[in-house]
């Protein structure tokens, strides 16, 4: 995981998803990182770039 600003990034193992704090929205959790769209990606969730 690189560069996310300030947010937060947890990973939820139990779920497999990545929670997303700091970002827009509070303890908003995004869609799993391998089959999260692009817009979702942009938008401040988990990417590999």
């Amino acid at each position: 995981m690189s560069d996310l600003g300030e947010a937060t990034v947890t990973h939820d193992t139990a779920h497999d998803t990545f929670v997303v704090r700091g970002k827009g929205d509070p303890g908003h959790r995004s869609a799993p990182r391998l089959r999260q769209s692009p817009a979702t990606a942009r938008r401040g969730g988990g990417t590999d770039r």
